[in-house]
């Protein structure tokens, strides 16, 4: 274990416990963040940027949040096309 890690760990228990959720990881953190980047509209290079990741793959995780995403993006370019 790195002593990085251990630096992480330590913090991490130290926000967590208090918060009432002592299981919370970094990686939990870390995935919520790709999560709410991609419900906000992030785009695919946009979450592989903000996490660190090598390839539009790994992002590609995230977007399991983007159902039901048709119905918005289709109003979206309706109203755009009428000029609306």
């Amino acid at each position: 274990e790195s002593p990085g890690h251990a630096t992480t760990r330590t913090r991490s228990v130290n926000a967590t416990v208090p918060a009432q959720v002592p299981d919370l990881t970094f990686h939990d953190l870390r995935h919520l963040a790709g999560t709410l980047t991609a419900l906000a509209g992030g785009t695919l290079k946009e979450i592989q940027a903000r996490l660190g990741h090598a390839s539009p793959d790994a992002a590609m995780i995230y977007q399991h949040v983007a159902h039901g995403r048709d119905d918005v993006l289709a109003s979206e370019i309706d109203r755009i096309v009428s000029g609306q």
